[in-house]
């Protein structure tokens, strides 16, 4: 197992040790640590604001509140958390490399 995908796995095991609080504590997500990982769903946010369609349920269109991610956005969030993540794990293990 190379550096970087070992240090993916310890960087995916911290963010999943970040949320697990907010599984019992909802107030958890009030915290600087809430808009920590809240930050995928603000990616959504901007990239739909750029025009980006299919995104948001109701094309963003949901009154007062905030709409959640559609099937296409949830994987778009996926997708770009793990990468990066995946490029941060790169960029540590280059470091670590010197």
């Amino acid at each position: 197992m190379t550096p970087t995908l070992k240090i993916f796995g310890l960087l995916l095991v911290g963010v999943a040790l970040l949320g697990a609080p907010a599984a019992i504590w909802p107030a958890y997500l009030d915290s600087p640590i809430g808009l920590l990982l809240a930050a995928p769903y603000f990616l959504l946010l901007i990239l739909s604001g750029l025009g980006l369609p299919g995104l948001l349920q109701h094309n963003g269109a949901c009154g007062w509140g905030w709409c959640g991610p559609s099937t296409l956005g949830y994987v778009v969030m996926v997708v770009a958390s793990l990468a990066s993540l995946y490029g941060l794990a790169a960029l540590i293990a280059r470091i670590r490399a010197r």
